[in-house]
């Protein structure tokens, strides 16, 4: 659903310029947070059984909220998402941080 979203920005990021800093450049723990929601959004999302355009606007409503929650417009959300796409040792870092949110997830619930 979202890949096509993706694979948009990457060809978007090959139009850019390299090494192009978003104006505000979201760091690490931010962009891992935004993307951890992201994420569980699209899961959630996924498991509604909903296809084409009704999937399409319950995500673009609550990523616009994901998004607020952290802070961030959407315009910079996108260029701090192509910005890590073009640095995959940054991106790296992001993803490590969460997949260990999600295992500490995993691991507290099993613990309850």
């Amino acid at each position: 659903m979202r890949r096509s979203f993706y694979f948009i920005i990457c060809i978007i990021m090959g139009c850019n310029t390299p090494d192009q800093t978003p104006d505000t450049l979201l760091n690490e723990v931010v962009m891992s947070n935004i993307l951890l929601d992201v994420h569980l959004l699209e899961s959630k999302i996924n498991t509604l059984g909903k296809k084409g355009d009704t999937s399409f606007q319950i995500y673009d409503h609550f990523e616009k909220l994901i998004l607020e929650k952290h802070g961030v417009d959407s315009l910079v959300y996108t260029q701090n998402l192509a910005y890590y796409l073009e640095h995959p040792s940054l991106l790296e870092k992001v993803y490590t941080a969460i997949i260990d949110s999600l295992l500490l997830r995993e691991n507290t619930k099993r613990i309850d």
